[in-house]
């Protein structure tokens, strides 16, 4: 690893720590960064819909974010969880009703989630570079 991102890597670290100890996972274990990349989308780009297989939870860090530049879009890959619960029938989303959540891009950010969830980037219609390093994650014997 760089230098450069030692500082960041320590941080995530910490974080995965808390999602592990919050989903109640087995102290005897925890979070390994198994993979990490940066991407970097211009105007135009956008990720198409994918989950992680092998991995636990998958994060994303905000380099450069900002306004049109590309929300991540989390969705549910429980396909009667779609038709079963339809807009009209929810006053307020929440992590039971809602199908799918938006979260735009914001500078200095860190979003943790479910390497199984459906994701994908929706197209930056801005001129500036959307930044962003992405990790995978699997639990391993802690020593």
């Amino acid at each position: 690893m760089t230098p450069e991102l030692a500082e960041l890597f320590a941080e995530v670290r910490k974080k995965l720590d808390e999602v592990h100890q919050a989903f109640e996972f087995s102290t005897s274990l925890r979070q390994v960064i198994t993979e990490a990349w940066i991407n970097i989308n211009q105007k135009g780009h956008f990720n198409c819909s994918h989950d992680h297989p092998g991995s636990l939870f998958s994060a994303v860090y905000y380099v450069k974010g900002g306004p049109d530049k590309g929300e991540l879009e989390l969705k549910t890959p429980i396909i009667p969880h779609t038709y079963t619960i339809s807009n009209e029938m929810v006053s307020g989303f929440n992590a039971f009703t809602g199908h799918a959540m938006v979260i735009p891009p914001v500078t200095g950010d860190l979003v943790i989630f479910p390497s199984w969830l459906l994701h994908r980037v929706n197209m930056s219609k801005s001129d500036e570079d959307r930044i962003s390093i992405a990790f995978n994650t699997r639990a391993a014997k802690f020593i």
